[in-house]
């Protein structure tokens, strides 16, 4: 039942087959294992296991889909999170935290550019600098309670939970571009 090649050398497409699908997943989907192998090595791990728990179309995608999705919803977090911080900064008085506020709605207006980066490196298969842009989005949102910080001023306590699951949100696909295979 084989091909014979011109050297007669006997190729069963059985054997290939079965050599293929031993040595590559013929699942495709996120497995279990890989789950808890990403939220494990977040800062929040029930955030995580939870973001996947809520999302369970997350769990058909591979860890490309998942990482683009949650890229995706990063952005859209970042871009409410810089509105409800641009909207508080307008409705204070003290020119101070007003000033506090614009700032902070500033560095998450700074997280959109290093978001589009990242799909941009997700669709080059470029793990390193997906890593890099996913960082870049996390590290603004930290300056911005850093710069609270550094004033003595605190911040709105909701506001400070939106940045908070912000930045858990984006230790996913960060943790994710770790799993991915270079393209070179």
């Amino acid at each position: 039942m084989g091909v014979s090649f011109r050297n007669n050398t006997w190729f069963d497409p059985f054997v290939v087959l079965f050599l293929i699908s031993s040595s590559t997943r013929l699942s495709l989907a996120v497995t279990k294992s890989e789950i808890n192998t990403i939220c494990t090595g977040t800062k929040n791990h029930s955030f995580c296991f939870q973001l996947f728990k809520s999302g369970p179309h997350m769990t058909k995608l591979d860890l490309f889909g998942v990482a683009k999705f949650l890229i995706k919803y990063a952005h859209h977090e970042a871009l409410d999170t810089q509105k409800i911080l641009q909207l508080h900064a307008e409705s204070i008085i003290d020119p101070f935290i007003k000033k506090g506020y614009s700032l902070c709605s500033k560095h998450f207006e700074d997280t959109l550019e290093p978001f589009d980066s990242a799909l941009k490196s997700l669709a080059a298969k470029d793990p390193h600098s997906l890593n890099l842009d996913i960082s870049a989005a996390i590290d603004s949102a930290e300056t911005c309670k850093d710069d609270f910080e550094d004033v003595h001023i605190k911040l709105d306590p909701q506001i400070l939970m939106k940045i908070n699951a912000f930045q858990y949100l984006c230790s996913v696909p960060l943790m994710i571009s770790t799993l991915l295979p270079n393209n070179s």
